[in-house]
């Protein structure tokens, strides 16, 4: 699935992206913001109060019993199919702090491996083994052990999770996103890859190199292309929190007519494009494809990597493009991961703010947009 970087020069198009700033990072906090164990707990929890995270697709969820298990913003999440509604629950027994889900994923009932403690669809323990004999735990007592509840809502046929009663409604937390969404998915047909890896970086370093337009030519010269793309090959938007990347085909596109055609459940696939969701996924779009990544924090040098290929209805490929496809996007991904870890070794050692290009703009975006919503609560953290 190696990409078309061929491209005319528009003459007098439209400019690509203007130059960017300075990174939300001093530095003397590099260290601080990449690498402190304190600094990651502040920002996970600054993050659980003001953000949803892509977890699953409803495909995934389908049958009755159906679980996924997710990091969530430092927390540790499943999400189980009950009888058609999708519930999500913290992933511990209350018994004795014992994970109730040790894969990815599964069909069953909500079951402790550990002493076969039985939770139902409210996440009560309404089975725990010998109970007359050993706790004599009354309904009530049980029904305060119940696993606590985490917040799930869909958007097409993407499912978040939030930690928090005060995160706000998905429609409102995605906006415009949420329309792009449910275009996006419903012409995403079957599932082609799905890989799970973790990445010895930061999670913000992991992230930062897919908003990153510049290193493309010199990290994925074989895998996605070594001819240098002008800025003007590029439209980038911002959407709130979130924002999106198109590479230009024709002198003439923008942005606008792209919301107009949404608006009437128009998605179009001409070109490349690149919408990232605040804070940690992205959705690449193609003409043949739809790519689903999310980079999850596991503690402030390990971050899981979460990619989903999605083939697109109506445009068939047979199973050497896939094998192709799924090769392709391993490579991508791990010519980035060796980015993103050698720079976790170095960036503390950097002392002053990173600077950021036209072609960074994105990366700028993303600083402003943690900024404004995880920022000043991070940094309440010691150091």
């Amino acid at each position: 699935m190696q990409q078309d970087l061929s491209i005319s020069n528009p003459g007098t198009a439209p400019s690509g992206p203007a130059p960017a700033r300075s990174s939300s990072a001093s530095g003397a906090d590099n260290a601080r913001f990449y690498a402190s164990p304190a600094y990651f707990q502040a920002e996970m929890a600054a993050l659980a109060r003001t953000a949803w995270q892509f977890v699953a697709t409803t495909d995934e969820l389908s049958r009755a019993n159906d679980w996924v298990r997710a990091p969530v913003f430092g927390t540790d999440i499943f999400v189980q199919n009950v009888r058609g509604e999708l519930r999500g629950f913290h992933n511990v027994c209350q018994h004795r702090g014992f994970p109730l889900r040790r894969s990815q994923s599964g069909n069953g009932p909500i079951l402790c491996d550990f002493h076969a403690w039985r939770y139902d669809g409210e996440g009560v323990p309404v089975g725990v083994a010998r109970n007359a004999e050993l706790f004599c735990l009354s309904r009530e007592e049980r029904a305060d052990l119940a696993l606590p509840r985490i917040r799930i809502e869909t958007c097409g046929t993407m499912v978040f999770a939030a930690l928090a009663d005060a995160v706000p409604p998905l429609e409102d937390y995605l906006d415009r996103c949420a329309p792009l969404i449910r275009a996006v998915t419903a012409q995403a047909g079957t599932s082609r890859h799905r890989w799970t890896g973790e990445n010895a970086a930061n999670w913000k370093l992991c992230y930062e190199v897919t908003l990153d337009d510049y290193h493309v030519q010199f990290v994925h010269p074989h895998s996605i292309g070594e001819t240098a793309i002008p800025a003007w090959g590029f439209v980038y938007e911002r959407d709130g929190l979130h924002s999106h990347m198109l590479r230009r085909r024709t002198p003439d596109w923008t942005f606008p007519g792209f919301w107009e055609n949404l608006a009437r459940g128009e998605y179009e696939y001409a070109g490349y494009k690149i919408h990232h969701l605040f804070p940690n996924t992205f959705i690449v779009a193609m003409r043949e494809a739809v790519l689903m990544t999310t980079l999850s924090p596991i503690d402030e040098t390990r971050t899981r990597v979460d990619d989903r290929i999605f083939e697109l209805t109506g445009n068939p490929q047979d199973d050497a493009f896939w094998d192709t496809a799924a090769r392709t996007q391993r490579q991508v991904s791990g010519e980035d991961r060796d980015i993103s870890e050698a720079q976790q070794q170095a960036v503390a050692a950097l002392a002053r703010p990173a600077t950021f290009g036209a072609l960074e703009q994105r990366v700028a975006w993303f600083h402003e947009a943690y900024e404004a919503t995880v920022g000043p609560g991070a940094r309440q953290s010691p150091a």
